[in-house]
């Protein structure tokens, strides 16, 4: 297992705490579409392009040949710009996709875009201290009802949260990641 674990560890995006949230590993491997290399640690999340690419490495995924290649993008920033062109660049064409149930809006603070830190449910949260921090975080922002709603929900079973965290501020930033359907 270590050995798996210093592959992950070796693979680093800047918006991306852990590369394992976002990686897969497969000891046969797979093949590379951008590439054509064979590789053990890969994305099967693909690229928003023309062609349909769902296997990508690490290596091409971080140095933008996928993008550059198949003339994608991971992510669509077209309603979350920021003045950081270099920030833009790097997350919508060198880091790799969330495996969320919807298109989510990557949080902003300090002119950058915030680092995804890892999945949070309630299962996560027997150390209430980390709650507390996150509510206190978001006190200081302007949209303290609705922020109150989103940490209280978390309290809910079975619900999942993406957890993001500024790197440069520190401030915690939480997605609701649901599907949208309610059994009743």
């Amino acid at each position: 297992m270590s050995q798996i674990n210093d592959c992950f560890d070796s693979v680093k995006f800047k918006y991306i705490k852990d590369s394992s949230a976002v990686l897969k590993y497969d000891e046969e491997g797979r093949l590379c579409q951008c590439c054509g290399e064979k590789v053990k640690i890969f994305s099967d999340m693909g690229i928003n392009s023309q062609e349909l690419v769902e296997i990508l490495c690490p290596k091409c995924i971080a140095s933008g040949e996928a993008s550059k290649k198949f003339d994608g993008y991971f992510y669509d920033l077209s309603d979350n710009l920021i003045e950081n062109a270099q920030a833009v660049e790097e997350l919508e064409k060198r880091t790799p996709v969330l495996n969320t149930w919807k298109e989510i809006k990557w949080p902003v603070c300090c002119d950058d875009y915030c680092v995804f830190q890892k999945e949070i449910t309630t299962k996560d949260l027997d150390d209430r201290k980390f709650v507390n921090e996150v509510r206190k975080n978001y006190q200081k922002q302007s949209d303290n009802e609705k922020i109150s709603n989103v940490i209280e929900e978390i309290d809910d079973d079975g619900t999942t949260f993406l957890l993001f965290k500024c790197g440069k501020c520190g401030k915690y930033f939480i997605i609701k990641d649901d599907d949208d359907f309610k059994e009743n």
